[in-house]
């Protein structure tokens, strides 16, 4: 019987078999000895501190036999690296990967001037620089619309600037043709400023086009990209109205088809906003739902159009002359849209009707809800554009380059700095030991003069000391011949009186 093996994922235990693991022996789990590396003794258990709800799609991988699904609650970057640290292999990334966005290799020019130039204009997540290019571009995208919407409203009356007097009567001609010229004279000018803005707009779009086409790496695939061909169908137009200066060259249905292709320029956006490519590859990849859902709706479509002109077939105040006629009808209410233009008039027509609207909520509802999980799964792994691996090598050694150079002048510039705080330590210590020998030096010199007070004081005393005993000797002295002299004076008398 297989040993039970204990996994910890921060703080959540799961518990399989040794035998399941090593069902992938190349991967972290099923080898010993890379399993063994995060082994706790203590616990006996296997402790990883990784993403616990990534960890239980990856040990249903070990347990299904090499199924890998990704969790709805975990994002695909988040969960690809667990898939990485774990050592589930390709195949394993390969398998979730299908569906999801592919990860575009971002191709460069190889000179160093045409790429800065590429970037700026083509990847506004290179640079600020290269980010307010791109902000500039999608103001004049919506200033451009701004203008072709604002010139066809009525106060501006620039749909009536092509009138003539040519049609007036004799007795008011002079009159009507007076007016019609003002009138002509203030929309001209008019037509000018809007003319002139739209210069500016379509101008820039132009140079960006050019600047584009000029400085990418591959122009044949630069031309045949749908995002540049929408470039150039929102280009051409204008400048195409710019040959045709008068509008008697060529027929009123060619302009008009030439303004409405202007339209296109509102695509431009699509260039700059991750959600819209978005919505793009999961258009493409509900493809089926949309035709079979579009099928439901053509049924429907045909048999409530049949079953409602044969239901008011007869009657006097039917609106549907024909069953092709009731397809305007069915349509509308399919989509719940309901114009009201067109209605059934009798009883079993209007149950047609409900029927048909029902039938229509359930055509949509069903490839609906698919083309949501389609677009939030594409919208979780939006793909990362990643550098062609020859121009990765470059960039990786020219950021290595960098950042050596960029931390040698640091560890220079700390160098410098910690030398200067030696430098000033040192000086400020050596003035700290000068001004200790400073005042040493004082010390000892008022020790000195103490001395040499005491000295003087003592040498003072001894004199003094001398002088009163030299003092009291002379006094003695004194004494001892003052009474010598009495005692000879007594002598002298007594002889005297013997005498």
């Amino acid at each position: 019987m297989d040993d039970r093996v204990r996994i910890n994922v921060s703080g959540t235990t799961f518990e399989t078999r040794l035998s399941t693991l090593t069902r992938f022996p190349r991967t972290l789990l099923g080898s010993h000895s890379k399993r063994q590396k995060h082994y706790n003794d203590t616990l006996q258990e296997f402790y990883f501190n990784r993403h616990r709800l990534a960890f239980e799609s990856i040990l249903f991988y070990y347990q299904s036999n090499g199924r890998l699904i990704l969790p709805d609650e975990v994002p695909f970057r988040v969960f690809t690296e667990e898939v990485e640290f774990f050592e589930l292999g390709e195949d394993a990334l390969n398998s979730i990967s299908q569906g999801m966005l592919p990860n575009t290799i971002r191709k460069e020019p190889d000179r160093v001037v045409m790429r800065k130039i590429w970037n700026l204009f083509e990847h506004p997540d290179t640079s600020m620089l290269a980010r307010a290019i791109a902000l500039f571009s999608v103001f004049m995208i919506i200033a451009s619309v701004l203008v072709s919407s604002v010139e066809t409203l009525p106060q501006w009356g620039i749909r009536d600037c092509g009138k003539s007097c040519r049609n007036q009567t004799s007795g008011d001609l002079l009159k009507d043709c007076n007016s019609t010229f003002e009138k002509y004279e203030k929309c001209s000018k008019t037509k000018e400023i809007f003319m002139f803005l739209e210069t500016i707009c379509y101008s820039w779009f132009l140079f960006e086009y050019v600047i584009r086409f000029a400085t990418a790496p591959d122009r044949s695939k630069f031309v045949i990209s749908p995002l540049n061909l929408v470039d150039l169908l929102a280009i051409c137009p204008f400048f195409i109205l710019l040959l045709i200066r008068s509008e008697r060259v060529v027929s009123l249905a060619v302009l008009r088809i030439i303004r409405v292709l202007r339209v296109f320029r509102v695509l431009k956006l699509s260039r700059y906003s991750g959600g819209l490519r978005v919505l793009c590859y999961t258009l493409r990849s509900s493809l089926k739902e949309l035709e079979m859902a579009m099928l439901f709706v053509c049924m429907i479509v045909v048999l409530s159009s049949s079953a409602v002109y044969y239901t008011d077939l007869g009657h006097p105040k039917s609106q549907f002359s024909s069953i092709p006629d009731a397809f305007w009808w069915c349509a509308t209410t399919v989509t719940t849209v309901g114009y009201g233009d067109q209605i059934p008039v009798t009883a079993s027509g209007r149950f047609v009707g409900c029927i048909c609207a029902v039938l229509g909520v359930l055509a949509f509802s069903l490839p609906v809800m698919a083309f949501a999980t389609n677009f939030n799964a594409y919208l979780k792994c939006e793909p990362v554009r990643k550098l062609d691996p020859a121009r990765e090598r470059t960039e990786s050694i020219n950021r290595y380059r960098k950042s050596f150079r960029v931390s040698q002048v640091h560890l220079l510039f700390q160098f410098r700095l910690r030398s200067k705080r030696i430098n000033f330590y040192r000086m400020t210590l050596s003035r700290i030991a000068l001004s200790r020998m400073t005042l040493s030096r004082i010390a000892l010199s008022r020790i000195a003069l103490s001395r040499i007070a005491l000295s003087r004081m003592t040498l003072s005393r001894i004199a003094l000391s001398r002088i009163a005993l030299s003092r009291m000797t002379l006094s003695r002295m004194t004494l001892s011949r003052m009474t010598l002299s009495r005692m000879n004076l007594l002598r002298s008398r007594s002889k005297r009186a013997e005498t």
